[in-house]
């Protein structure tokens, strides 16, 4: 669980990465909406930006009553400061958004509008390049198949306490958010919104992101791969089989096989059963740690807390 402090109705918490210019123009939209007890949370990812740095701080000190900013002294990437923000929220419900404007604010209302859902995502297209529009296909692809959700993922979402002590109570080398969330629940959500146009700076999420993003599904959240292990080596099994009987029936008619033939069948044959048993191994071994208990999540390291506590 987090830190025990006073409840708030809304938590929204904002990773941030060497963002400067977009701030406050970020918090000014962000206190223009009309809500009650809520709390913005900062979390810094140990910019190299001094000028972020700076920024925070004064926003947390001119806004006391209602922000808070974490300054971590590694950096983690975006989920590790994510959870960060989580584990030091104290709303009802949690807001995730991004630092770059492209996220508007105005939505806020319209994701309080579905809280009596566990999790509500909002949903938006953008134009990249092909090879950034090609990862983030193969990224919706897997997430399709691995958690089986019909629900475009994005990095502004909407959780309520129960998920967000579920994320907190669980223990991975590698999160990844989503993974998390759909393991949590299936009352998942989604709205449709524009995506605003970035303003300041390039972003942070490039191609290599995306690759790593994606090996650590495959890896550590579906057990695609081990299906896939399995399919092979049925295929081929079945392939032996076929050859073994053609080898079979030659034999009893006399017909002269090459000596490669009765060699290749062997290797078919054991090559399959190897393929089968590695694919039966690991998605057992897959389902056992998804189903181990797990201790509270420690990836993040604080630098420094601002406080409005």
């Amino acid at each position: 669980m987090g830190i025990q402090v006073k409840k708030k109705y809304i938590s929204i918490i904002i990773p941030v990465f060497n963002s400067t210019k977009s701030l406050n123009e970020l918090l000014r939209k962000i206190l223009k909406i009309p809500i009650k007890k809520y709390e913005i949370i900062f979390v810094d990812d140990c910019s190299e930006n001094l000028e972020t740095q700076k920024t925070l701080t004064n926003l947390a000190k001119k806004h006391k009553n209602i922000i808070k900013v974490i300054f971590l002294s590694k950096n983690l990437g975006r989920t590790n400061a994510v959870l960060t923000g989580l584990n030091y929220a104290s709303g009802i419900y949690n807001i995730i958004m991004d630092d770059d404007l492209e996220h508007d604010p105005k939505y806020i209302n319209k994701f309080l509008k579905l809280k009596n859902h566990d999790v509500v995502f909002a949903s938006y297209s953008r134009n990249k390049d092909f090879f950034n529009n090609v990862m983030s296909y193969l990224k919706y692809l897997l997430d399709k198949i691995t958690f089986e959700n019909k629900v475009r993922i994005s990095s502004y979402f909407m959780i309520n306490a129960r998920i967000r002590k579920f994320i907190l109570n669980t223990s991975m080398t590698n999160p990844y958010l989503p993974g998390l969330i759909n393991s949590a629940t299936i009352d998942i959500v989604s709205f449709n919104i524009n995506l605003n146009k970035r303003k300041y700076d390039r972003s942070n999420f490039n191609f290599v992101k995306k690759i790593k993003i994606i090996k650590n599904i495959f890896i550590n959240y579906s057990n695609l791969p081990y299906k896939i292990l399995f399919f092979l080596g049925s295929s081929t099994l079945l392939i032996s089989f076929f050859l073994g009987i053609n080898i079979i029936y030659n034999y009893i008619n006399y017909s002269p096989q090459p000596g490669w033939t009765s060699i290749t069948f062997l290797v078919i044959f054991f090559s399959s059963i190897n393929l089968i048993f590695s694919g039966l191994i690991g998605y057992i071994t897959f389902s056992k740690l998804n189903n181990l208990s797990s201790q509270k999540n420690n990836h993040y390291y604080i630098k420094k807390i601002i406080s409005h506590e």
